[in-house]
């Protein structure tokens, strides 16, 4: 049980920590960032990450990790230290998956803002799972396929249903 839970802790901060620059930009506006790029462009003279991702939304995603690796507290353990390390390698895995679906999705062609469906939804659970598991090891999440194929499942349609009420809502500017 208590792997289910670390799981669900694992996997919950990561939906957090990818939310959060999106929330940062709404209220705090796109028009104040910088770009982590800072409008390079890769040797296929496209941009290399594109406006989208922002040195303020990868600061606020791995604070936000770190914020959530307080709740640990309450439900895995009482060890503070390494719950801030957990939280703020949950928020930095989340936001380099991230960052490597923008990279990828520049190379492939895809604008800013377009839609490149899996990249999307999935690079940034992939790799704070591939890295979580490389980092700590002892840790069980995901230790079986169909459990990972049940996280990818939800997190496409998880992913999928919020940015579409973010777009109804007016956070997001399209609905993906």
């Amino acid at each position: 049980m208590k792997e289910v839970i670390e799981a669900l802790w694992v996997i919950s901060g990561a939906y957090l920590c990818n939310a959060a620059p999106l929330l940062l930009s709404s209220v705090y506006g796109k028009e104040h960032a910088h770009p982590l790029d800072m409008g390079r462009r890769f040797l296929d003279g496209r941009r290399i990450l594109g406006d989208g991702k922002t040195v303020e939304g990868f600061l606020v995603g791995v604070i936000c990790g770190i914020a959530f690796g307080l709740t640990g507290l309450f439900i895995l353990s009482d060890n503070l230290a390494l719950l801030l390390y957990k939280g703020a390698s949950i928020g930095l895995f989340t936001m380099l998956g991230d960052i490597i679906g923008s990279f990828l999705k520049r190379r492939l062609g895809f604008r800013c803002g377009e839609h490149a469906p899996l990249l999307d939804q999935l690079t940034f659970i992939a790799t704070c799972i591939l890295l979580i598991k490389t980092i700590y090891p002892q840790s069980l999440i995901c230790v079986d396929y169909s459990t990972l194929l049940v996280v990818f499942l939800a997190t496409y349609v998880i992913h999928t249903v919020t940015n579409v009420i973010a777009f109804v809502l007016g956070i997001k500017t399209e609905p993906w």
